[in-house]
């Protein structure tokens, strides 16, 4: 599966972006293999979806639709990397779906989705109540803006991307935001979003990324118009002078290294794909402790008896 879903990664520019989106947006609050496509911010998966589907119908004796989602987003993460590569792994199979509560694949649960215009504590707050990370967790997570682009159809905003090597997996989203150089404009739904002066390539932040580096807190009004001055921008936004953010001092370590920030953001990501879920009731990849039990929420897990299941997993994702 890792190597079926790598390949395509490295045929298709687009797939591997959305890949990642995919699992954040299934992970927050809990992973189980459900988009709610009704959603305008969930508004693109479609075609990651789609092209998993395939993988969900022949894997279905081992992993459920969750356990390859959560394959495919580590696999896709794990090919973009630069040249300093970090292994991702898949240590527990058996994620629950949304199924049994009454939700299907396209059509699962509301959940909420973290809003543009955001101050640092909010953003914080948000990665807190809803993935259990800490600060430090934010930030590395956040860096994932690096891959992929924005698209005006689906988020209201403008066309463009935060960097224009939006295929490879490394620490630039981060040093932009901490290297600055923003002038403010009005995206399509009237919103503010911010753009990097010089080059002409588009590429354009939201006021929840720089939060990492500024604190907008009482300086920013519903639409996101920032009313402090900070050292990256280029515009005149008032008289006061905005805060340094608290997660500054992280989004600087990370900037300068790159290895540094790989290891973490994989570590985060290994942690998000099991977010809500009670890993002890999961099957383990690798050889059977011949006691294992079956999770409760895998119905085509269970099939099996866990000793055959623990032999053949290990096989098909550790060896693939």
């Amino acid at each position: 599966l890792r190597y079926e879903v790598g390949e395509m990664v490295r045929s298709s520019e687009r797939l591997g972006p959305q890949l990642v989106r995919l699992i954040f947006h299934d992970c927050v609050d809990m992973c189980d293999g459900c988009i709610n496509l009704n959603n305008q911010d969930n508004n693109g998966l479609l075609a990651p979806i789609e092209a998993l589907r395939p993988f969900v119908t022949k894997y279905s004796q081992y992993l459920t639709r969750t356990d390859v989602w959560a394959v495919a987003g580590m696999t896709a993460a794990e090919t973009m990397q630069p040249r300093t590569k970090f292994d991702y792994r898949f240590e527990v199979y058996g994620r629950p779906t949304c199924d049994a509560a009454g939700f299907s694949e396209t059509a699962g649960p509301e959940r909420e989705l973290p809003g543009v215009n955001l101050t640092t504590e909010q953003l914080l707050e948000y990665f807190r109540q809803h993935f259990n990370f800490d600060a430090d967790e934010t930030v590395a997570i956040m860096g994932a803006h690096t891959l992929g682009e924005l698209n005006e159809e689906n988020s209201g905003l403008v066309d463009g991307e935060w960097v224009q090597d939006e295929t490879t997996l490394d620490n630039e989203f981060l040093r932009r935001v901490l290297d600055g150089n923003f002038d403010i404009e009005v995206a399509a739904n009237g919103n503010a979003i911010w753009e990097r002066n010089g080059g002409g390539d588009d590429d354009f932040f939201l006021n929840a990324d720089l939060a990492l580096a500024y604190d907008f807190a009482g300086s920013m009004d519903p639409n996101g118009f920032v009313t402090c001055n900070f050292a990256g921008t280029t515009a005149n936004l008032g008289a006061s002078n905005c805060a340094s953010a608290s997660t500054s001092a992280k989004l600087a370590e990370y900037a300068s290294n790159g290895a540094l920030w790989l290891e973490d953001f994989r570590n985060v990501f290994e942690k998000m794909v099991n977010n809500g879920i009670n890993t002890t009731e999961l099957l383990e990849v690798g050889l059977p402790s011949g006691n294992a039990a079956a999770p409760p929420s895998a119905s085509p897990v269970v099939q099996l008896s866990a000793v055959v299941a623990a032999q053949s997993i290990g096989y098909l994702l550790l060896f693939a």
